[in-house]
């Protein structure tokens, strides 16, 4: 049973003591809040052992702010593993809020301002370790409710609900053990890394994990049978034409058959997975896809219903992997294709002529990739496939590949050449004047389809002075001083489209700006003079808070403060903060519209880019929605804690949660998983879409 591993714990593991008696240096450990109030809410530090740097002016020491950062935050993650460790589990949650944030921020601030490149690990490493005890703790908090909910199970008589939270409550034991290996892992790293020491709350940790492991071991001894997979024959080779065959028994651990239980093996391909006979016997048949050729060591599991009263069982087996290489033929092709068309495409795949289902094919044009798959058991594949703008015009090849170099079926392909034919585009462009001259416009297709993720220069007089991007709907916008002309002076404002490797023709567009004073005959931000009437009218201009504003999943709002949060300080000198959002809804004459990136625009970039792309966009979303600072001086943080109070409980508990994904796609190693980020679009849409007053999700 993988639970059985959970003895992880090096050296003697004491059993969890009262936070006082278990470390009598604690009231160093709850380091006060900047709010005067103990972090845990069972002491107070009345130790100065340095001054808040929220509170200190001047230039100071770097490396004695450091020190004091990594110091609290240290003392932050202690006090929560040891209240965690005493079942305090709120207590250990809330001593892993915002003042922990509020600390990584700052340190962040101030390793910026220094050259060694170790501290921005330490960085990265304080907030690895931050999100990995927010796991820990949801873990164990939550094994603690099932294990509630396994015993009112029990008491009631519900033996197969009891089962089943059993079952739960076994793999939840297993993730346990491996996060909190993780933590401890991480807590050395920080304890070499800066000197701070977290030995009591390594030992917390380890504490929590054994009694956890041991917990779920007793439940799984009153309620559930262990059992065996037994492997009594193996092909000592195999490939695709000469599948692997595996046979034998699953049984109790008494040697009680155990029927009608699936059996996978842990590769892709044909015949991964039988079932049981009554006798507990199985014969499973595999053709490799994918695996590499060699001898490799794979995985068979057995897999009884939750309900069952039997546990799941795994064991290994070793196997020599042969290759082979298939045949990939076109069925169905097409002869000509443009921007934003469908196009049919078909292959058949056969290993020995026969055909071959599980395959995974690939089908590129021109080295971009337009669909992927695996075939049917019939050996065919099809997809309806478009054409994105990246790929140039002219004959280019189409090409269907199977297989892979060194895995049991070997790379093949089949090619055809086809005609990208190019597409006219059109760009319009609209100005509203101010202190700033502000520009919208559209890039799309002579038939009126959006142009995506394009980049446009933005020139004033003649002078480049932006790019932007298009969004998903083709529209961009942008602010600039006008390059330097005099207040009053008019300005021709021109933005240019060419892209010669793409498959989309050129296009401009030019309209007059002219910048105002504030207040000028009450028409600060008035539309220009080449205000088309539907371009400017409702333009969303108290939004533009920098001077560039681009499509989702490209360069955001959100991706430039990243820069300005974590890097920018790199440099010697600072850029000026953009104007405030209550500025510019000052300066506008102009009702609200609709966002510059959309929940639509988010799910496309989740699709085409990822989720740690979405989580940017998304977050990029929630502030326009919010009306959140956006100023690159702001950390994401003190945006959230600035409109938190002007938010329903709702949205600010989903802005916080969107705050905490976005610092974790930024600045951890591990990808936010596409499931979070489908849960939180979500929350956003419930929370700040449906209620009504957020701006129209088109």
């Amino acid at each position: 049973m993988a639970i059985t591993v959970g003895a992880a714990a090096t050296g003697d593991v004491t059993a969890a003591q009262p936070v006082a008696e278990q470390s009598p240096s604690f009231g160093t450990i709850v380091q006060q809040s900047p709010a005067g109030e103990a972090e845990n809410g069972t002491s107070e530090n009345r130790t100065d052992h340095h001054r808040n740097p929220t509170n200190v002016s001047g230039d100071g020491s770097p490396s004695a702010v450091k020190r004091w950062l990594a110091g609290s935050m240290a003392r932050r993650l202690e006090g929560s593993a040891i209240n965690l460790s005493q079942s305090n589990y709120q207590l250990a949650s809330s001593v892993l809020g915002e003042g922990f944030g509020d600390d990584l921020d700052r340190y962040v601030n101030v390793a910026g301002d220094t050259d060694s490149p170790q501290d921005d690990q330490v960085a990265r490493t304080f907030n690895e370790t931050h999100q990995t005890q927010k796991q820990y703790t949801a873990q164990v908090s939550e094994f603690e409710r099932l294990s509630a909910a396994y015993q009112a199970a029990r008491e009631a008589g519900e033996i197969e609900r009891a089962r089943r939270l059993a079952k739960r409550l076994a793999r939840l034991a297993t993730a346990i053990n491996e996060t909190g290996r993780t933590l401890v892992g991480r807590y050395d790293a920080l304890s070499n890394a800066t000197g701070a020491s977290l030995d009591d709350g390594r030992q917390a940790v380890l504490d929590t994990t054994n009694r956890t492991v041991a917990d779920a071991q007793r439940v799984v001894d009153l309620s559930l049978v262990r059992t065996e997979l037994r492997i009594t024959s193996v092909s000592p080779t195999a490939s695709y034409d000469e599948p692997l065959v595996i046979t034998g028994r699953y049984v109790a651990a008494n040697g009680t058959a155990v029927g009608d239980t699936a059996v996978a093996l842990a590769a892709p391909g044909p015949g991964s997975q039988t079932t049981t006979a009554a006798n507990g016997s199985f014969r499973l048949t595999h053709r490799p896809t994918d695996l590499e050729t060699g001898v490799r060591n794979l995985t068979v599991t057995a897999t009884p219903d939750d309900a069952s009263v039997y546990l799941p069982a795994t064991t290994s087996i070793t196997a020599d992997i042969s290759s082979i290489e298939p045949r990939i033929t076109f069925a169905a092709v097409f002869d000509r294709i443009a921007y934003d068309e469908s196009r049919a495409v078909a292959v058949d795949v056969t290993v020995s002529d026969r055909p071959a289902g599980g395959v995974p094919v690939e089908i590129t044009l021109d080295g971009t990739t337009l669909a992927t798959g695996r075939t049917t058991e019939s050996g065919t594949f099809q997809s309806t496939v478009g054409l994105p703008a990246t790929v140039q015009n002219g004959t280019i090849e189409l090409t269907a590949h199977a297989g892979a170099a060194g895995q049991a079926l070997s790379e093949v392909s089949a090619t055809r050449r086809v005609i990208v034919e190019p597409t006219p585009t059109t760009l319009s462009l609209d100005t509203a004047n101010g202190s700033v001259i502000r520009v919208q416009g559209r890039l799309t297709t002579v038939d009126g389809g959006s142009v995506p993720d394009q980049p446009l220069d933005l020139s004033v007089d003649g002078v480049v002075v932006e790019t932007v991007r298009t969004n998903a709907s083709g529209w961009f916008a942008a602010s600039t001083d006008g390059n330097g002309v005099a207040i009053g002076d008019a300005v021709t404002v021109t933005a240019v489209y060419d892209q010669p490797t793409t498959n989309l023709g050129p296009s401009q567009a030019s309209a007059i700006g002219e910048l105002t004073p504030r207040g000028l005959n009450g028409q600060e931000g008035a539309a220009g003079p080449n205000d088309s009437g539907g371009g400017l009218a409702g333009l969303p201009w108290g939004r533009l808070l920098n001077p560039i504003v681009v499509g989702a999943g490209v360069v955001s709002v959100a991706s430039l403060l990243v820069a300005g949060y974590f890097w920018r300080r790199r440099s010697p000198t600072r850029a000026e903060p953009a104007p405030q959002s209550d500025q510019f809804e000052t300066e506008t004459t102009q009702s609200p519209a609709p966002t510059t990136v959309t929940l639509a625009d988010v799910e496309t970039v989740l699709e085409r880019d990822g989720a740690d792309a979405a989580v940017v966009s998304l977050y990029t979303v929630v502030g326009q929605y919010a009306s959140a600072d956006t100023r690159p001086d702001r950390t994401p943080r003190e945006r959230y804690r600035a409109v938190r109070d002007t938010l329903s409980a709702e949205q600010s508990s989903t802005f916080q949660r969107v705050t905490a994904l976005y610092e974790q796609a930024v600045f951890a190693p591990e990808t936010v998983s596409p499931d979070r980020i489908k849960d939180t679009i979500a929350a956003v849409r419930q929370g700040f879409v449906d209620d009504g007053n957020a701006p129209a999700d088109d």
